[in-house]
This record gives structure tokens, sequence and C-alpha cells, in this order.
């Protein structure tokens, strides 16, 4: 008895603790850390070690704060995320957000640069402002959010202005991206998002195409301007990525898994930039 008491207490706290790197979105965000390693690395900037684990709380601060404060509309979009679905209470997530907020404030005053402690209290402020009020239309939504997350990739211009022209094409690549990934998480949150008054939604169709055209962009992109590949691989690689979505385009139920695989697909080809550096 006491075995299986130990076993189902051991299960639980596993499961409590998956559940808590999901609340922190833990894959989004090694995106983010290894695009802002990148672009330290293309910069020649050696200051990283405080900005990018500032940044990496900052980044757990806020997508707290946005489950919270968009519960309301998880409860119908994504009910199986850790609030909406009580698997992690209210007052639990508002100690995590706090705890890793005050972490990233303390890592960015510990980087000893004012701009950066700037930058990332008006990121985190950004979280609230997004939730809260710009939502509503999803093209600034969409491009709000595409800019601020390709801005990581220019947080090494804040230590050293000369930077800039080096990392440019990856800020590029990782804006496009996250605006055509973004208008694919719209379809997949499109019964949610109806929850909210005075929405404006892209078609799905629309959505569909404008998405498609922006990711197999990026891609691309990342492909000219980072890898200098042949023309066949270009081809290749847009063949593939429209295919994929288009197969996809009437299914929503696997949106997110074609979400997923892009962002995984992302992630690795900034793992194996960095390898080539």
């Amino acid at each position: 008895m006491k075995r299986r008491l130990n076993s189902s207490k051991y299960i639980y706290g596993i499961e409590y603790i998956f559940n808590v790197l999901w609340l922190i979105r833990i894959p989004i965000v090694s995106v983010s850390i290894l695009l802002l390693i990148n672009a330290f690395v293309l910069s020649g900037v050696q200051n990283v070690f405080f900005p990018c684990i500032s940044t990496m709380c900052m980044l757990f601060f806020g997508y707290v704060i946005n489950d919270i404060l968009d519960v309301k509309i998880d409860i119908i979009s994504a009910p199986d995320r850790p609030i909406p679905s009580g698997k992690i209470s209210l007052r639990v997530a508002k100690w995590i957000g706090g705890f890793f907020g005050g972490l990233a404030l303390i890592f960015a005053l510990l980087s000893e640069n004012i701009l950066f402690v700037l930058y990332i209290v008006i990121y985190a402020v950004m979280f609230w402002i997004y939730t809260k009020h710009l939502k509503r239309n999803w093209l600034i939504k969409n491009g709000v959010t595409a800019l601020f997350f390709s801005s990581l990739a220019l947080i090494p211009v804040i230590f050293e202005k000369s930077a800039l022209a080096a990392i440019l094409p990856l800020f590029a690549v990782s804006f496009v991206f996250t605006l055509g990934r973004e208008i694919l998480m719209d379809i997949k949150d499109s019964a949610g998002d109806n929850v909210i008054p005075g929405n404006i939604r892209i078609k799905v169709e629309l959505g569909w195409v404008v998405s498609t055209v922006l990711i197999v962009a990026a891609f691309l992109l990342m492909e000219i301007m980072c890898f200098e590949t042949y023309v066949l691989r270009y081809i290749v690689i847009t063949v593939v990525c429209a295919s994929f979505t288009l197969v996809l385009r009437n299914k929503k139920k696997k949106i997110w898994l074609c979400a997923e695989i892009i962002k995984l697909w992302f992630l690795i080809n900034l793992f194996f930039l960095l390898v080539k550096m």
C-alpha cells in the first residue's frame, strides 16, 4: 500500500513539474535563447551570460502572466493548459511569475548596462499590454509579437552598436518566421479569439496562404543569408514547407502539430547555424 502511495506521489510530482515547464513555455523560450546566442556569436560581443539568463527569466515571467490574463480565453481554445485545466492554480502561477520576474530584473542589473535593464522592463510590460490591449486586431497583435520576438536578435547592439550589420539578417529571418507562425496559431485559436469583444480575425483560408508564404520565405531567407547553400536546396525546402502546410490546411486539430514541427525545424536551423560559426 505504501509503495502504491509513493508511486502515485512520484507520478504526481513528475506531472506537476511537466505542467510548470509547460506554463513557462520551455520549447519556445529555448528557440528564443538560441536565437540570442546566435546573435551574440555573429556580433562578436562577449558579454553573454547575464543577458541570456535575464532574457530567459523575463520570457518565463511573460508567458506565465499571459496565461494568467488569458485564462477565460484558454478555457475555450486551450483547455488542457496548466491553469485552465486546474493542474496549476492561479495563486501558484502568480508566485512562479513573480519569481522569474524578480530573477530577470536581478540578472539584468548584473549586466551593468542600463539600456539592457530598460529593454527587459519594456519587454516584460509589453506582455501585459499585448494581452490586455493588442489582441483585438490580428495584424497588430501578430506584428507586435513578431517584432518583439525578433528584437532578441538585436540585444547585442545594446552592448556594441557596431554589431548591427552582422545580425540584421538573423533579425529579418526571425521576424518573418514568427509572423507566419503566429498567423498559423491564430487559425488554431480562432474559437477562443471569438470571446474577445470586437476581435478582428484573419479569414482561415487567407491565413493559411499568408502563413505558408511567410514561413517558406523565412526558411529561404535563412538558407540564402545564413547558410549560403545551392539553389536546389532552396527549391526542395520551398516544396516541402508548402506541401506540408497545404495538406493540413483543413485539419484544425493538426495545426498545433504543424506549428510545433515548424518551430522545431527553426530550432534545428538555429543550432546548425551556431555550429557552422
